[in-house]
């Protein structure tokens, strides 16, 4: 919503932020800012690269130059459009337990959630059909931390 013409908005916010808030606030908190496919910013693509339509690292390290910065770091789920998830519909071995995929009776009668759209999608893969978990949306894949190299990826 802060944006200067000619200038990434990241960088307008940090000048806006510097000029206007620096006295009195001390951490800003920063929503999704990285590569997406969907849902403003939360169907993230790759957690390691910033939107290059809002800036890039440089920006936010002088954000962080003035204040502390806590950021919508999105780590439920991913974009169906990421690497990660690209690779488990090749049938990439390395990350087949990224993801919930379910059995067709899989009951999920017992599931709440404020939201009309459907618990499981079904994906083709390299190694066939698969129904997965996406509590959000089609394209928010939820990521399995049962599987540790999930943390370490």
């Amino acid at each position: 919503m802060v944006q200067t013409e000619g200038e990434a908005p990241l960088q307008t916010l940090g000048s806006f932020f510097h000029k206007t808030i620096s006295e009195v606030v001390s951490t800003v908190h920063i929503l999704p800012f990285f590569p997406f496919s969907s849902d403003d910013g939360f169907a993230v693509i790759d957690y390691q690269q910033v939107n290059p339509v809002l800036g890039d690292w440089p920006d936010v390290r002088r954000l962080g130059d003035h204040f502390c910065l806590m950021f919508e770091a999105v780590i439920n789920h991913i974009s169906a459009h990421s690497a990660w998830f690209q690779g488990y519909l090749a049938g990439g071995p390395q990350f087949q337990d990224y993801f919930y995929a379910v059995a067709d009776d899989f009951d999920t009668s017992e599931v709440f959630r404020p939201w009309a759209l459907p618990l499981l999608t079904e994906f083709e893969t390299a190694l066939g059909r698969k129904k997965i978990w996406t509590t959000f949306s089609e394209d928010q894949i939820d990521l399995n931390y049962e599987n540790p190299a999930v943390f370490w990826r």
